[in-house]
């Protein structure tokens, strides 16, 4: 019963929705191309748009040149790709639009010639009034009014115009027959009719015989009437035109009002062209020229053509309107006649909808009971799978910061354990074999500390935390270095490593930390499968045409079957190679390391044959986004993980002093190991003082003010960082240089390290000769600041390479010194007072800064002005004593001759002599 129903609404719609009458109207697209814009041309499409109102199957679009005949032609053009039915054109000029209607002809779409011929008969029809016969027809009217007497000024249309030739060649025949009817002068408006302007006056000078005027347009005429009027030669003269169009201030109105004497109408033919048009394009028979006739306007029937035209352009006015009203009409009979429709099927609609609701609706009961219990069992599953995804997601979490804390925790120990060894390594007080050990667990540390850092690497780029940091360099100096430092290792196995490149430099943009990476586990893993003997070839080349560069890495080894090949750079994945063991990440990790610059890593491999990689990286920096580029140009290229290649080790020497110089070095390390590591290797050369966490060293860096601070950047309590940006901000301490220690070493952690005002940046695990170096040039440098500027300073002598809190305050130092040293009261205690230090502080900031205390700087200001006064003034020794602010002459004289050696009688006579 239910799909019979629905069948039967169906079929009834479908009859309703038939019952439409209207039947499918084809549609009729005509394309116009018209060659300028005038107002006897907008006549012209006036009357098309009037009749195109009374055919709603014509589509008329009309493209305007604005007097150009390129424009013209690329117009024509176009709308014949558009897919014009037919074609409307009234050329700009005939010789250049001949070739393109040609054309356009041969491809079978019907052309209608308006106004205007083209020098060819290759089109449909012409429609438009005879030129000749018109210019004849102005002829002859002048020769019935003027007989032998008149004598003509002619201004004419450009002569590359078909109408202006035509009509000046019938002037001419129909003038023939009055021998006495000549022209005198002849003015071609041929760019534009401002030229009528400029030269009609002194055409009219030098012709004052001239009574008529012949204008090719009405307008043309009206211009020329103006401008005799500005010479006051209008009086005399009869003035005729062209065109005849009707309407507020057109040409019948012009000779209404007598602006001019007489003119032809030259009909626009837009009424006849359009069904000119419907009849080719409906097959039915039609005529190839279809001449306009023309009658003289002159001011006795002029009125009476205006009125008429006028009427005529009401009516069609009219006619509009009920057309637009008749739209409407219909608009409004479609609706209302579709809404019957669509209420008709909505009613049927809803009396079957009620049938099938009721029949369900007991099925809905009975449905609703088992759907009630089946929402409550999935409510019960989607709170255990909620809770178990929280529960996943926390040991997810829980995992991923144990990885990240365990991996920095091994980087501590690996520090202990090659500190030591390294110690233990530059003695000499142990044998050979014990070396051989020793430097076997030193590599061994080392292997591990690359497995780690490779660990931390994958995971960074797991989690998307691995920032890339692209340079410009050169791709092949960079790929030579480390190519060459793996040459120790290839002499010791007699295989030939060579290094080639076809061209000069090869600026690349790239990270140099990773693709550091990227070569070493490349080079390091062809020495790995390549015996002893064999090669290792390292290829650097440039594709220009794809815009690559490549680097090429082949061996000579044992190669790869085709099933490891498929799997190589898969993490963890070892292949069925039993004898050489590994974790599988360095491939893995190679390959995403390119694929963040945008490359990637090839891989040909057969057995017995050998194996090549090639990373590809494409050329300039368009693939980074500009987070990612350093702008910088990297001076010194440090490759990390050559640190890591097995070698030969070498006897680290000590060249640190071995008596303690008495220079108070802080160390705040929360591991006891480390500290301990570090303190018993400098006690030896400094006064060591020990925190074991922030909050303590901040204590004794304000307490002690050492010469020199190492400190840990992770501890409890305020890490390295934090304390770093408080011992630089605060005017006490911050002339002590400090070093950080840390297990963080990407870039980015190295440049925040620096941000924060610190003056060496030391990743664990480090070489303890290099930390030694740094602790010892950041001292050095301190001291030679101080010699530098150890005698007195002018404010504008400010020393370079301290910070700017110590620059400004030794500025503010040095200008209240220079301004109060002749004040007896200026003390310590003063300057403490002045620039809030204690005097401990004030002395320890001094003294590092100078080289001398408050004290000594005071004096050594006010003998260099007394010195200056002895030489430059008539002043006692008493005067230039009290003027220099000292209390006692006598003193004054015993401090001026430890100074300089002589008393100030005894200088000033000495230096007077000289």
């Amino acid at each position: 019963m239910k799909k019979k129903l629905i069948f039967s609404y169906i079929v009834f719609t479908c009859i309703l929705l038939g019952c439409k009458h209207d039947a499918p109207v084809k549609q009729l697209r005509i394309g116009f191309s018209q060659c300028c814009a005038d107002p006897w041309r907008d006549q012209m499409e006036s009357e098309m748009r009037r009749e195109q109102a009374f055919h709603p199957e014509v589509n008329l679009k009309i493209r305007r040149a604005d007097n150009n005949s390129e424009t013209q032609i690329e117009q024509i053009r176009q709308l014949v790709k558009e897919g014009v039915d037919l074609l409307i054109i009234s050329p700009n000029e005939s010789q250049p639009l001949t070739p393109v209607v040609e054309e356009v002809y041969k491809m079978g779409v019907p052309i209608i010639l308006i106004d205007r011929k083209i020098e060819s008969n290759q089109y449909t029809a012409f429609v438009g009034a005879d030129n000749f016969e018109i210019g004849e027809t102005v002829g002859r009217f002048l020769s019935n009014n003027f007989g032998n007497q008149g004598k003509v000024i002619e201004v004419q249309l450009p002569m590359t115009m078909s109408p202006a030739q035509e009509r000046h060649r019938g002037f001419l025949e129909g003038i023939s027959s009055s021998p006495g009817l000549k022209i005198v002068a002849s003015l071609e408006a041929k760019d534009s009719l401002e030229i009528i302007k400029q030269r009609l006056p002194s055409i009219l000078d030098q012709h004052p015989e001239a009574n008529i005027l012949f204008g090719h347009t009405d307008l043309i005429a009206e211009l020329s009437y103006k401008t005799a009027l500005d010479k006051a030669r209008v009086k005399n003269m009869f003035f005729v035109g062209i065109d005849g169009i009707p309407g507020t201030g057109q040409g019948i109105q012009a000779v209404e009002e007598g602006i001019l004497n007489a003119s032809m109408l030259y009909p626009t033919g837009g009424s006849e062209t359009f069904y000119l048009a419907l009849a080719i394009l409906n097959n039915m028979p039609f005529e190839k020229y279809n001449k306009l006739e023309t009658i003289v306007i002159t001011r006795d029937n002029a009125r009476i053509l205006h009125l008429q035209m006028k009427k005529e352009k009401s009516l069609q006015h009219s006619i509009d309107k009920q057309v637009k009203a008749l739209e409407g009409l219909n608009v409004i009979f479609y609706n209302q006649r579709l809404l019957i429709y669509l209420l008709v099927g909505f009613l049927l609609l809803t009396i079957l909808l009620g049938g099938i609701l009721l029949k369900s609706f007991r099925t809905k009961v009975e449905i609703n009971r088992s759907l009630q219990l089946k929402n409550q069992e999935v409510l019960e599953q989607q709170y255990q799978i909620v809770g178990m995804s929280e529960e996943l997601k926390l040991a997810t979490q829980a995992k991923v910061n144990f990885f990240t804390n365990i991996s920095h925790e091994f980087r501590t120990p690996l520090t202990l354990i090659l500190s030591y060894l390294e110690s233990l390594l530059a003695s000499t007080n142990i044998g050979n074999t014990a070396k051989i050990e020793l430097e076997m667990v030193r590599k061994n540390a080392l292997r591990l500390l690359r497995l780690i850092n490779q660990l931390m690497d994958f995971r960074k780029i797991e989690s998307g935390k691995m920032a890339v940091r692209a340079s410009e360099n050169d791709l092949i100096s960079f790929t030579e270095d480390i190519t060459e430092a793996f040459q120790k290792m290839a002499d010791k196995r007699n295989i030939g490593l060579g290094f080639l490149a076809l061209e000069g430099p090869l600026n690349v943009w790239f990270d140099v930390t990773m693709m550091d990476k990227v070569l070493f586990n490349l080079i390091s893993n062809a020495f790995k499968f390549t015996p002893d003997g064999g090669k290792i070839q390292v290829t650097v080349v440039k594709d220009p045409i794809a815009g690559k560069a490549i680097i090429k890495v082949e061996d000579s080894g044992r190669g790869m079957p085709a099933d490891s090949v498929e799997f190589a750079f898969e993490p963890f994945y070892q292949g069925e190679n039993k004898n050489t063991k590994g974790t599988g990440l360095g491939l893995s990790l190679s390959k995403e390391l390119v694929a963040l610059h945008s490359g990637i890593i090839n891989l040909w491999s057969e057995v017995g044959k050998g194996t090549r990689f090639e990373v590809v990286l494409p050329l300039g920096n368009s693939h980074f986004r500009n987070d990612q580029i350093q702008r910088d140009k990297i001076d010194e290229l440090v490759h990390d993980e050559l640190l890591f290649i097995e070698e030969e080790n070498t006897t680290v020497p000590n060249s640190l002093e071995k008596e303690s110089s008495g220079q108070t070095l802080l160390i705040i390390e929360d591991n006891d190991d480390m500290r301990l590591f570090l303190k018993n290797h400098f006690q030896k050369y400094y006064k060591i003082l020990e925190a074991r966490n922030g909050n303590e060293g901040l204590d004794l860096a304000l307490e002690e003010v050492p010469e020199l601070i190492v400190t840990d950047i992770m501890m409890p309590g305020r890490d390295g960082l934090t304390l770093t940006k408080i011992l630089k901000t605060d005017l006490r301490t911050s002339h002590i240089p400090i070093v950080l220690l840390t297990a963080q070493s990407t870039m980015d952690q190295k440049i925040e390290g620096i941000q924060t005002g610190a003056d060496a940046y030391v990743p664990k695990p480090f070489n303890l000769l290099f930390l030694s170096e740094i602790v010892k040039n950041l001292l050095h440098s301190r001291q030679l600041l101080r010699e530098r500027y150890s005698s007195v300073l002018h404010p504008g002598m400010i020393p370079t390479g301290i910070g700017s809190i110590d620059e400004q305050f030794l500025r503010k130092f040095l200008e209240y010194v220079e301004q109060n040293y002749a004040d007896q009261n200026l003390t310590v205690e003063s300057l403490s007072e002045q620039f809030c230090l204690s005097r401990v502080h004030l002395f320890r900031k001094t003294k590092i800064l100078l080289g001398e205390s408050p004290n000594d700087y005071i004096q050594q200001v006010r003998l260099k002005k007394a010195s200056q006064l002895l030489l430059e003034s008539r002043l006692t020794v008493a005067q230039i004593a009290y003027q220099v602010g000292y209390s006692s002459p006598g003193y004054f004289s015993t401090a001026f001759k430890s100074r300089f050696g002589y008393s100030p009688s005894e200088w000033r006579e000495k230096k007077t002599d000289i």
